[in-house]
C-alpha cells in the first residue's frame, strides 16, 4: 500500500515538472500539425499540403511556445529560448510523424530534406515568438 502511495506522489511531481510541460507541449504540436496536415491532404491531394507545411508548422510552433511558458511560467530561467527548442523539437518530430502518416495513407513523403531547411527556422521563429508573446502577456520579465 505504502509502494502505490509512493508511485503516486511521484507521478504528481511529474505532472508538475518542466520535463512535463515541455513534453505535452511538443506532443500537442506535433498531434496538432498531424491534424491539420491530415485534413487538409483529404481536403486537396496530399502533394498540395507540401506548400503549406510551413504555415501549419508556424501556427503550431507558435501555439507551442506560448502554451509552453503559460503552462510553465517561472520554471525556465532562460523561457524563449526554451519555447524556440520546443519549437524545433516539434517541427523535426512532426516531420517524421506527417512523414510516416502520409506513407501508410497515400504512398507520398511530403516532408524531405530540403523542406526541413525552412521548416526548422520557420518553427525556432515562430515558437520564439510564442513564447515572446507568453513573456509579455503574463509579464514575467
Amino acid at each position: 500500500m505504502l509502494a502505490i502511495h509512493l508511485f503516486h506522489d511521484g507521478l504528481m511531481k511529474l505532472g508538475t515538472s518542466r520535463l512535463a510541460a515541455l513534453c505535452g507541449r511538443i506532443a500537442a504540436g506535433i498531434v496538432g500539425v498531424l491534424i491539420l496536415a491530415g485534413f487538409l491532404a483529404l481536403l486537396l491531394t496530399p502533394t498540395a499540403v507540401t506548400p503549406l507545411l510551413p504555415v501549419i508548422v508556424g501556427f503550431n510552433t507558435a501555439l507551442t511556445g506560448y502554451g509552453l511558458i503559460a503552462k510553465s511560467r517561472h520554471a525556465f530561467t532562460h523561457k524563449r529560448l526554451a519555447a524556440m527548442g520546443a519549437g524545433v523539437a516539434v517541427v523535426l518530430l512532426a516531420a517524421v510523424g506527417t512523414n510516416l502518416l502520409f506513407w501508410q495513407l497515400f504512398g507520398v513523403t511530403p516532408v524531405e530534406l530540403q523542406q526541413l531547411w525552412v521548416l526548422v527556422p520557420v518553427g525556432s521563429v515562430t515558437s520564439w515568438l510564442g513564447g515572446a508573446l507568453a513573456v509579455r502577456y503574463f509579464q514575467l520579465h
